[in-house]
């Protein structure tokens, strides 16, 4: 064991397209591993993230056939490298969206996952809105936590 670990962090400009988002994505996991990352560590919707007059687009798609989960449990495993997918949304049973983080081992087998809790609502003043939970909804579940601390986007104020 060497006395450093290198954690490849990866921020993507996301955009409507996902395929083209997630292969620009994989590119730059791939140059992060062959600079040295140890882990790979990709931000909130980096696979999808497009804002037009209907809304907040993201590219929900099922767990079991997320084209982001396919693409980076594979990439672990053929890299040998731990990877932690920031949010891809995921359905909910409602109709909107979990924005859902992954933890993925080096054998490409997800260790854990989190539904984000603190959405965020805010209003810019005029027409200018944003409603994340207009689309995404939270969810009180967690699931096993590998030795990644899954919280994102929000400043714990109190531990239970």
């Amino acid at each position: 064991m060497t006395d450093t670990f290198k954690i490849g962090l990866v921020q993507t400009c996301a955009s409507g397209n996902m395929k083209d988002t997630i292969a620009r994505a994989e590119a730059l996991g791939r140059d992060a591993v062959a600079k040295g990352a140890d882990m790979i560590q990709y931000a909130e919707f980096f696979s999808c993230y497009d804002i037009d007059e209907n809304g907040i687009h993201t590219g929900s798609h099922d767990q079991d056939t997320h084209p982001a989960l396919l693409t980076f449990t594979k990439l672990a495993k053929e890299l040998k490298v731990w990877i932690t997918l920031g949010s891809i949304a995921v359905p909910a049973p409602d109709g909107r969206s979990y924005n859902r983080q992954f933890v993925i081992d080096d054998t490409g087998t997800i260790q854990a996952y989190y539904d984000k809790i603190h959405l965020f609502d805010v209003d810019l003043g005029g027409d200018d809105r944003y409603r994340e939970s207009a689309s995404r909804r939270h969810r009180y579940a967690l699931g096993p936590i590998g030795f990644v601390d899954l919280l994102r986007c929000s400043v714990p104020t109190s531990v239970p």
